[in-house]
């Protein structure tokens, strides 16, 4: 279980997120922004969720068309930064469109 918490420095906002994880994968994410009143869920599998409502990939049917949105979390082992750095090799092989590393927790 990790527990995080972040401020949105454009409209100074917190937002808080927990995220379980089954060994080193994380399986379920809860990220909470309390001024949006917006609930984010998402379980690894199942689908993403906004404030109870599923959210979808507007007509995106292949990677080429879509943008990837990862973290690169804490894993620092030479495993699990082999393993990472395989992960992003295969999406970029698969020609996605666009790769972005950001995130908070």
């Amino acid at each position: 279980l990790l527990v995080s918490f972040a401020r949105d420095a454009r409209l100074r906002n917190p937002l808080f997120t927990v995220r379980q994880f089954y060994g080193l994968w994380s399986i379920l994410r809860r990220s909470y922004c309390p001024h949006l009143d917006e609930l984010f869920f998402g379980v690894a599998g199942h689908g993403s969720f906004l404030n109870g409502k599923r959210l979808s990939a507007d007509g995106v049917e292949a990677l080429s068309q879509a943008m990837v949105i990862t973290d690169v979390g804490y894993e620092r082992s030479k495993v699990g930064v082999r393993r990472l750095g395989a992960a992003y090799t295969a999406v970029l092989d698969e020609g996605v469109r666009a790769l972005r590393v950001i995130g908070s927790s």
